[in-house]
């Protein structure tokens, strides 16, 4: 089981939240529910919560369709179930926090510093970063993939008459067999290609206007603007070898990226935000090259339980 799958929540009402993510990824999983039975006779509180969230998931409309039109009695009680329903997704967000919709519309995740390789119904393979997530939408004509968060790279096996697309943001990416990287950080999203064509379309279906090949990047910056650049292909997804390489980025998306293999937060303040890094990250430890990075940029950098802050000194 990955770590994505052994989150631990401290209330009874967020672990039956938990579970009921885990038995919706996984139906079919004799030892999922063989674990959920144990977790449920563990403690009368549990089963409790296990009523309670599940009340909530269907309050919600996400394990049964809601009715196809409202009845015509008791207008009251209608307005009021919907309150409830608005209330239930709130109490929800802040129980899991803000992953609790990536981790619902997620086909694949990994947790922090896990990386993962999954090899795709079409025989493409992909490879995720910690703290990723993506949904797959294949279908006869298409390959869509939405990157919900972090990182990924694919090496797509050819199909000319299925076009792979992946998008993140305002940035879409499509290839015919080839082998690049997406990933966002600090607002912005990019396009690496170690091998192959990929085009690149930006807001507003505005296509650079040369496709991306081998050793070309992309990155749609949160003002919406493009740049491209060249690097070496070697290094695009240096993280599936235990490298972050980074040049000429803000600071915030080295943090971003740092993030998914520390875990907690990172948040920077003040004119720190405003630096650029240039360098090499050794991914095995995470923590040790967040202060590489603080040190680089002679930022001061603290800890507050679960928090990081990075400021000017």
């Amino acid at each position: 089981m990955s770590r994505a799958d052994t989150e631990q929540f401290t209330t009874a009402d967020g672990q039956a939240l938990d579970w009921l993510i885990r038995l919706r990824e996984a139906p079919g999983n004799a030892q999922v529910r063989d674990d959920h039975l144990c977790w449920l006779q563990a403690d009368p509180a549990h089963a409790a919560a296990w009523q309670g969230a599940c009340a909530t998931w269907q309050m919600l409309g996400l394990t049964r369709a809601a009715p196809t039109r409202p009845s015509p009695r008791r207008p009251a009680r209608s307005i009021g179930l919907g309150a409830m329903a608005l209330a239930a997704a709130v109490v929800m967000a802040l129980i899991l926090g803000p992953d609790l919709w990536m981790r619902i519309e997620a086909d694949h995740r990994t947790g922090t510093a896990e990386t993962r390789v999954i090899l795709l119904d079409d025989g493409s393979r992909l490879t995720l970063d910690a703290g990723s997530a993506v949904q797959l939408q294949f279908s006869a004509g298409r390959r869509d993939v939405r990157l919900l968060r972090g990182a990924a790279f694919f090496e797509v096996a050819p199909d000319p008459a299925r076009p792979f697309t992946v998008r993140n943001g305002g940035l879409s990416a499509t290839a015919l067999g080839t082998a690049f990287e997406v990933a966002e950080a600090g607002g912005a999203t990019a396009v690496a290609v170690t091998e192959g064509v990929v085009a690149i379309v930006g807001a507003d279906d505005a296509n650079l206007p040369d496709p991306l090949q081998g050793g070309d990047w992309a990155r749609l910056g949160p003002d919406g603007q493009i740049e491209q650049g060249e690097g070496d292909p070697a290094m695009f997804g240096g993280w599936r070898s235990g490298l972050l390489v980074v040049e000429d980025r803000p600071v915030a998306e080295v943090a971003d990226a740092l993030e998914r293999h520390t875990g907690g937060r990172t948040v920077i303040l003040g004119g720190a935000s405003s630096r650029h890094v240039t360098g090499y990250f050794d991914l095995s430890n995470p923590e040790a090259a967040l202060l590489t990075l603080a040190d680089s940029l002679d930022l001061r950098l603290r800890q507050v339980g679960s928090v990081r802050v990075l400021s000017v000194r």
